[in-house]
């Protein structure tokens, strides 16, 4: 692997007493990101683990998402969130992303593999029957996945890895891991990342924020619970993060939705020279 950063594609507010651990109610807003890694391999091709909005949805989230679903999700979306416009700034073109790995179908993590038509949309087959279903989960729209042209179904039969109870090598070089998350979706994906200088786990929306798998933590966190598909898969995500935290590996773990995480995070990527060395 080349270089491994990560970007923020757009920003949420969610009410406090949801998302931390302190009093329920109370009128404070809480700032989400929507954190999507890019992996950048030896070859020049980019993998992305989700893909953040498209750039459809982010030049008129309302008109994108529908005014209720965006009054829902507190999105705050600018046109220049897109990833595909946030990698042309960066000096990469659309091409070169050949792959999105979707930790889950909801939209605001696949809506943007739209702006990718050359890339493989990678996902389980539970995530697919439950998104192809359009079950009373209203986060999962039939419009995301229109335009993915190859969708490959990953199945993880490599056995458990970094406390997660199955997995997928998905290049077969030890560079990303496909983990099972399932609980906050049936087929929730974590993706292990293998980088030049850290080896990172970013586990979508297995929780939202960090403090949710703290050891004396129990889960799940309220804005968790009222969105997870499966509660009792939930914990038994939350117990493989906390064993993940603990491998000798030392992997950063990255949710989807932590700023703070986010902002721990390299943000561009490495110089040249950095990453030749």
């Amino acid at each position: 692997m080349r270089d491994v950063f990560f970007l923020s594609a757009g920003r949420f507010q969610a009410p406090r007493g949801l998302v931390s651990p302190g009093p329920l109610w109370t009128l404070a807003k809480q700032e989400l990101s929507l954190t999507v890694a890019v992996c950048e391999r030896d070859d020049g091709s980019l993998v992305l683990v989700d893909a953040g909005f498209s750039e459809a949805v982010c030049e008129n989230p309302m008109a994108g998402l529908g005014l209720l679903r965006g009054l829902a999700l507190g999105v705050r979306l600018r046109p220049e969130d897109a990833v595909s416009l946030q990698l042309a700034a960066l000096g990469y073109s659309r091409d070169r992303v050949r792959t999105v790995i979707a930790t889950h179908l909801h939209a605001d993590h696949i809506s943007g593999a739209a702006d990718f038509p050359d890339a493989e949309v990678v996902t389980t087959a539970e995530e697919l029957r439950a998104f192809s279903s359009l079950s009373r989960d209203v986060a999962y729209r039939a419009c995301d996945l229109a335009g993915a042209e190859r969708i490959r179904v990953a199945r993880l039969r490599e056995g458990p890895r970094l406390g997660f109870s199955a997995s997928l090598d998905l290049f077969g070089d030890g560079e990303v891991l496909l983990l099972d998350a399932g609980g906050h979706t049936p087929g929730s994906l974590a993706v292990g990342i293998r980088g030049p200088r850290n080896f990172w786990v970013h586990v979508g929306d297995a929780v939202f924020l960090d403090w949710e798998y703290g050891l004396g933590y129990e889960g799940p966190g309220r804005l968790a619970t009222i969105f997870g598909a499966d509660r009792k898969a939930m914990r038994r995500t939350y117990a493989a993060i906390r064993a993940c935290v603990e491998d000798e590996s030392r992997p950063v773990v990255v949710p989807s939705h932590d700023l703070n995480v986010f902002e721990s995070l390299p943000q561009r990527p490495a110089p040249l020279e950095a990453a030749a060395a």
